[in-house]
């Protein structure tokens, strides 16, 4: 079990570093002795700071995804989950490859999940409070 576990790490951290990389043009230079070996110990636990009881989490604060142009490789993984999962509410310019996210994002976090890099996309308070289309619109004089 902790063999399964450091390996999915050290994949995870090279698929990052590999994104990394070919963001900044240095790809060719990745081999696999810069891996860091990484034990098993230096990550138990380290998400305990982060839990919490449901009763603690604001229902009031809303969050929208901000994408870090400078940052963006342009893999379009966010683009398709959101298309696929989400709001619909990221596009993908056609000549710049670069996704803007719209109005209708709802803070669900399915971007910010599939970015193979670190900080590209955060999540930042809404300006406008987010306000859900669903369904038909109410009828002025509803026949009863």
């Amino acid at each position: 079990m902790r063999n399964a576990v450091r390996l999915q790490l050290q994949q995870a951290l090279l698929v990052r570093r590999k994104s990394l990389l070919m963001h900044t043009g240095a790809a060719e230079r990745l081999d696999h002795a810069c891996i860091v070996q990484m034990k098993l110990s230096d990550v138990i636990g380290k998400a305990l700071q982060y839990i919490g009881k449901y009763g603690e989490l604001s229902n009031t604060e809303q969050v929208v995804a901000l994408i870090d142009e400078e940052m963006c490789i342009n893999c379009g993984k966010c683009y398709m989950t959101c298309n696929d999962s989400g709001y619909q509410a990221i596009q993908f310019d056609p000549e710049t490859h670069l996704p803007t996210v719209t109005d209708n994002c709802t803070g669900c976090t399915l971007c910010l999940s599939v970015c193979p890099i670190i900080d590209c996309i955060r999540m930042v308070s809404r300006t406008t409070p987010y306000e859900p289309k669903r369904g038909l619109p109410l009828a002025v004089n509803p026949v009863c």
